[in-house]
């Protein structure tokens, strides 16, 4: 409800193992769905215009622990990042059709970094496209990496054209960018840190701005950092750190990019997984994944701070995504 902000209860749509991330093709109406299988998998649908979906196919993600999805602007392809294989891969998609091919192009992450637990092997947590359309960022948990490929995927070709080191340990997850695609805002899970990176469209290169902390003074217990995201007016970035379990809003400077931190809101649930706001920017709505909870917020407009709204039971809830 755009009014309130309460939910009705949840209609299932599509049967599917696993689908913890999903993209959206809105020009041509497709849904596409990360399944959980062997050596990775990505499933697409067509959106009819009652919002069912219809099952095109699933193809092969090119890779063990696929984790992230994201479909190119021109729909001609969706690239994957596989966690568990190291692999980051391009998967083409028929225009006409919507048909997924199994992955054409595979990359192959190598190195590791300094946390014994979770840094002993590549882990490509996300791959996103940036605002130009011609480059993909895939945030690497386990080596500390940002790669940033050059996408073709009219040719169906995509290549590395550079890398970014994060500090050790930090375990990049995802990422995303400001409203005019010139910065960066990278969530780390190891450290629970957001970073702010200049992104540079012509020379495909990250340079680093400010590294923020997302613990409360005095938190020394478990932590995970989570997901990242932007308002749709620009000016606000919320962050979601696991452990704490609290949502972090901060006000952006649309000049150097840099965070003000505004305030803090607990999640209402427990291992947060996602959140995403609605296109009106009235709305944030967090999947609590162990706790079976998905909550929604008001988001006052004036200062960005939130306030719970409601909540209904999911089991798993792991992404939330608003159709067009």
């Amino acid at each position: 409800n755009l009014k309130t902000g309460a939910m009705s209860e949840p209609v299932l749509m599509a049967d599917v193992p696993g689908p913890s991330w999903l993209d959206l093709d809105g020009p041509r109406q497709r849904l596409f769905a990360i399944a959980d299988a062997p050596n990775g998998a990505a499933s697409g649908f067509s959106i009819d215009p009652s919002r069912a979906l219809a099952p095109i196919n699933t193809a092969g993600a090119g890779g063990s622990g696929t984790t992230y999805i994201t479909a190119t602007g021109d729909g001609r392809a969706v690239l994957a990042a596989n966690y568990n294989a190291g692999t980051v891969a391009l998967i083409p998609v028929n225009l006409a059709t919507g048909e997924l091919t199994a992955a054409t192009i595979v990359d192959q992450h190598t190195g590791k970094s300094v946390d014994p637990s979770r840094q002993t092997a590549p882990h490509p947590h996300a791959v996103q496209m940036d605002p130009t359309g011609k480059f993909a960022l895939s945030c690497d948990l386990g080596n500390d990496q940002i790669y940033v490929y050059a996408v073709d995927s009219v040719a169906g070709k995509m290549a590395v054209k550079n890398t970014f080191a994060m500090p050790a340990g930090s375990g990049p997850r995802h990422l995303t960018f400001s409203g005019g695609g010139h910065f960066a805002y990278v969530m780390s899970e190891l450290a629970s840190t957001v970073t702010v990176l200049k992104w540079d469209a012509t020379t495909a290169k990250l340079t680093s701005v400010q590294t923020l902390k997302l613990l409360p003074a005095g938190y020394t217990a478990a932590h995970r950092g989570c997901e990242v995201v932007l308002h749709p007016s620009g000016k606000y970035l919320y962050a979601v750190d696991r452990g704490p379990d609290l949502i972090t809003a901060f006000k952006i400077d649309s000049t150097t990019g840099k965070l003000t931190a505004l305030g803090t809101t607990p999640t209402g649930g427990s291992e947060a997984r996602h959140f995403a706001i609605d296109p009106s920017g009235r709305f944030l709505i967090l999947a609590n994944m162990n706790s079976d909870k998905v909550v929604s917020f008001v988001i006052d407009s004036a200062t960005g701070l939130l306030t719970a709204a409601g909540s209904i039971t999911i089991t798993k809830p792991a992404c939330i995504l608003f159709l067009p």
